[in-house]
């Protein structure tokens, strides 16, 4: 009787150390994550998003340079023809650098559902982009900012359901 207990606690005993050992050298599994390639896919979605962020952030400081430098000049007077089709210019500019942007993302290491939403994103803001030229930001049709909208919503529903912790900065 008493080897059978000493065999099981030694079976135990081995057991335990072999798998603290394993996991000390190989690391121990993430409870509650997999990695599979669900999870890779997230990594890969959040990516592209983040490259998306880092493109918007350039177009938000140059919006917010172009608005602030049209309201001083708009103080001294009001603005000539002339210097509003310069702010329509560079405005236009602006969403034309952006949307040029986020066509060079890449999306062939994301799923074909999340890119499909993707690029359908980025072609709702390359017809903002080529209305932008032409009309001012304050100009903006609700149409166009609604097409964004709903685009984007799409890619972070997506992207949610591949497992995507959705940053506060994602949310426009």
């Amino acid at each position: 009787m008493k080897r059978t207990i000493f065999g099981i606690i030694t079976f135990f005993l081995t057991f335990g150390i072999s798998f603290s050992l394993v996991g000390l050298l190989f690391g121990f599994p993430e409870i509650g994550h997999s990695h599979s390639a669900h999870s890779h896919a997230a990594r890969n979605i959040e990516s592209v998003l983040d490259a998306d962020m880092r493109i918007g952030d350039a177009r938000r400081i140059a919006k917010s340079r172009l608005y602030f430098e049209s309201r001083r000049v708009a103080q001294n007077g009001e603005l000539s023809s002339m210097q509003k089709e310069k702010f329509v210019s560079r405005y236009g500019s602006i969403i034309g650098e952006y949307s040029d942007g986020l066509s060079a993302i890449s999306t062939s290491h994301v799923p074909a559902d999340f890119a499909y939403a993707w690029k359908k994103h980025v072609e709702a803001w390359n017809k903002e982009a080529k209305q932008s030229g032409v009309r001012g930001p304050s100009d903006s049709s609700s149409a166009e900012t609604s097409e964004i909208n709903t685009t984007w919503k799409q890619v972070i529903r997506i992207a949610r359901r591949y497992g995507v912790h959705i940053k506060p900065r994602y949310m426009r």
